[in-house]
Parts: structure tokens; sequence; C-alpha cells
């Protein structure tokens, strides 16, 4: 998660060394995390000689049985010279196309050649841009000429490839609603007029969100991969004459909306010419849709406005929420928690994003790799993992151990209610969701020589303005739940 992280900020491929067997068992939670985001990412495993992979052999595996369907290619060196092709065919293949992750098999006699002074540095291709053809385009043109009130979904294809300002230009242009995928909320401006919320999976829509679905008469699906949250489980749109698609692979989207319009160009270029083509012939907009943006705008304000600060010393989450939204310079990457929901209305930043699939343990990890791209390396930005304590209990001691180790400044804000929150609600029941340690503060202080415990809502604001003035070293922050859920 850490390199792959790495990879999505960067643009280019992150690279994860693990060893045979057991890394590499250890390796697929981040593997399927990042083939499901679309982030580019290099793994290379160790292997076996061939002639120790028996079914019984120690640490024996088939990486391509195991892998290959988690990923996009499996690659497999045989021989030290192949390295520099092989290497450069990995790098092709995870950035080309929808980003993902390619694996590297390295048997311990490629490994154990000695090729010092033989093997040249791999000469590196450059992403194949995809520019649309002159039928894509028009396409896309022929079906925005006939669209009156448009809504648009903006996926991570779009950050990957820098192509916001385009999106931006192109929504305002446009007159279009803009709805962001489950946890990608880092990929439009919150504050933005056209702005109107994130699909959740287990939440009701927020306010105004079913009524612009209902409403629209057209849907432009750019980077997103257009899933069954998105669609609510395939049951929204469908009844929608045109649906336009920009994104580089396929999904079983298509054969639920035969009507979608798939165009398979890179998203910038292609926007790049449509938005050259809006402004010679500016797009017509039904003006009752105009004006319902303003007052789907405003009815979302309202339904992120949460309470004053508190005057009781009870942790309130949604002004600590509030209070964290008041940090541009902070990048906020949750994790899987009972804490999570609480960000649709309250984190009120672009600057915050999650894990698609819920995965615990994603920011622990994925925080990591936030913290060695440039901005956070030069202090200009600062990287925050914002996690439950169920997925803290088992990732924190590793991503601790590591931060450490590299003096990564990273922030830790873990909310230890005591209790897996989040499952309880959605089984319906806490038989067994009780957590009695392990004991986060202890963890904490003996790892890193920074951590707070915040108890009362007196002590919150303080904790984060230390942590973030904490330049160059991990800093950790328990925000202790605990008493408050047993008053």
């Amino acid at each position: 998660m850490t390199a792959s992280t790495f990879g999505r900020f960067n643009r280019w491929p992150g690279v994860a060394y693990v060893s045979r067997k057991g890394g590499a068992d250890n390796a697929t939670l981040g593997i399927t995390q990042a083939q499901m985001h679309g982030d580019p990412l290099i793994v290379i495993v160790g292997q076996k000689p061939p002639n120790l992979r028996g079914p019984f052999d120690i640490q024996a595996t088939d990486i391509q049985a195991d892998f290959a369907h988690r990923v996009k290619r499996v690659i497999k060196l045989t021989e030290a010279g192949e390295i520099p092709e092989m290497i450069n065919l990995a790098i092709r293949e995870s950035i080309n196309g929808r980003p993902g992750v390619v694996l590297v098999e390295a048997p311990a006699q490629v490994l154990a050649t000695d090729t010092s002074g033989t093997i040249p540095i791999p000469t590196v291709s450059a992403r194949n841009v995809l520019e649309p053809e002159t039928a894509q385009v028009k396409a896309f043109l022929n079906a925005l000429r006939q669209s009156r009130k448009p809504l648009v979904i903006v996926g991570h294809i779009a950050l990957f490839e820098s192509a916001q300002e385009e999106i931006k230009r192109f929504v305002k242009a446009i007159g279009a609603m803009v709805l962001l995928p489950f946890r990608q909320e880092n990929l439009y401006p919150w504050h933005d007029v056209a702005f109107g919320g994130s699909f959740q999976p287990r939440l009701s829509i927020e306010p105004a969100m079913d009524e612009m679905i209902q409403t629209c008469d057209s849907l432009f699906i750019l980077g997103d991969a257009f899933n069954d949250v998105t669609t609510g489980k395939y049951t929204l749109f469908r009844d929608l004459k045109t649906i336009v698609h920009c994104y580089p692979q396929a999904s079983l989207a298509k054969t639920i909306y035969p009507q979608k319009i798939d165009l398979t160009a890179h998203l910038r270029p292609l926007l790049e010419q449509v938005n050259q083509e809006i402004a010679r012939a500016p797009q017509l907009v039904d003006e009752t849709w105009r004006a319902k943006r303003k007052e789907w705008h405003a009815e979302r304000l309202q339904f992120m406005e949460g309470p004053h600060w508190p005057t009781t010393e009870t942790l309130d989450m949604p002004a600590i929420w509030r209070y964290l939204a008041t940090f541009p310079q902070a990048t906020y990457i949750r994790g899987a928690g009972n804490y999570d929901n609480a960000h649709v209305r309250y984190l009120r930043t672009e600057n915050s994003f999650g894990t698609f699939s819920g995965d615990m343990g994603y920011a622990l990890g994925a925080v990591l790799g936030l913290s060695l791209t440039e901005p956070y390396q030069k202090g200009e930005k600062i990287a925050v993992a914002l996690a439950g304590d169920g997925e803290a209990g088992m990732f924190l001691l590793p991503a601790l151990l590591t931060a450490r180790q590299y003096n990564l400044p990273v922030k830790f804000f873990v909310f230890n209610d005591g209790q897996y929150t989040e499952i309880a609600k959605e089984i319906g029941h806490s038989f067994g969701m009780e957590l009695s340690g392990p004991d986060l503060f202890g963890i904490g202080q003996a790892k890193v020589p920074y951590i707070e415990r915040v108890s009362r809502m007196s002590q919150v604001k303080s904790a984060i303005q230390s942590a973030y003035q904490t330049q160059q070293t991990p800093y950790v922050i328990e925000f202790n739940l605990v008493a408050d859920r047993k008053r």
C-alpha cells in the first residue's frame, strides 16, 4: 500500500520487493487494493528454483496461479540477461491503459547471478498517450448537444492523467452537476457550486443527490469504472438515453447499460478537444437545471453544517472533523473504521480520500507512501492517516516501525471506541465486536517520540496543532472514545 500510493501520486510505478511465499502472501492485501484503485505498482517476488517447487516443498508457490487473476500481468524472469527488457515491460504494462499491478517473478538462480557491470540500465518507455480519434470526439459532442441537464461523475483516472483542470472547464461550460465515487473526495472541489456529493454503499444518498439523478437527462462518466456502488448496484441511470463513459477498460456496466457510449481515449486530450469545440459553439443549458444547481449547492452546505464547538468535554466527532478541515496543508487518508461515515458531512475538504474496497489497514500503509512524495518531503504538505482502533490493532505497529526507521513526517490519528462499530451496525448486533486491546497508546509510546491521548474536547485543538507543528518525525494521537461510548 505504501508503494502503490507513492505510485498514484507520482503517476509512475511504485516498486515493492517481497520474499517468496510468505512475503507474497502478506502482500496480497496491498496488491488487491492497488489493482482495484488503479495504482501503478510493480511487485518483485522471490521464487525457489524450479526443481524445488513441489506441492509440499517449504515456501513453494505457484505465482502465476495465485496472482494472475488479481493483477494486470505476471512476468517470469528466467535469466539475469532478461532484466532490462522485462523491467521495461513491467513499467509499460503498469502505466498503460488502466494503471495497475504487475508482478515480476524472480527465481533464486536469477537473483544469485553476478551481474556487476554486465547488465545495462533499462531504457524506460513513457506512457503511451491514446489520442482521441475524430469519431470519438464527434460521438462525445453529439451526445453533449442533445443534453440540457448534464450530470458528471469524476473518477480516479482524472487524477492519474492530471485532467482535473480540463474537467472543471468542461463542467463550468456545460452547467453540469458533479458526483464523486465512493471515498474519492479528492477529485473535485467541495466548495464548487457544481459539486453535488459522493456515492456511499450503505448510507442514504446525500441531500439532493436523488433529485439530481432523477432529473438529469444525460450522464458523462469521466475516468470512473462505473461499478456497483456508483450505480446503486446497477439500478440507477437505467432510463437515461445518453450515457458517455470515458474509461480505458470495459466493465460489467456495458451489459446492463446497452445505450452507453464507451470511449477508451485518454481523458485529458479528449477533454481538451471537447472544450475547444464548446468554446466555439457554447453548450445550451436548461435554465431550470441551472437554477437548481444553486439550490442543491445550498442544501449541501446546510447538510454539512455541524454543531458549534461543544461546551461539554465529551469528544464530538463532527466537531473534530470540521476542525481537521481547517488545515489546507493536510491530506487525510482514511481507513475503514466506524468514524469514516462522518467525513461525508463534516470533513469539508477535497484533501481527503480513502480505500475504495473498505479493507482495514489501508490508511496506515498508504500514508507512508504519500509522505515520500515531494511536497510532503519538503514540508509543504502534511500526510495524515485516520484509522479506527480495529485496523490500528492489526496494522499500527508495522506502520510505526517503518515511519520511525525512515523518520517519515507522518501523522497517525487513531479513533478508539473499543469495538468494531461499523461491522456491528451492518450485522445488527455487537456480539463479538468488543475490543479489549491492544494498548494503542502504549504501542505508540514505545515506538515514536511524540504521542498524545485525547479524551476531552479541551485537548483536541492543542493536540492537533502540536502534531502539525512537529516536522520530520512521526506523531500519534489517540482519540479515546471508549469512555464516551460507555456513558
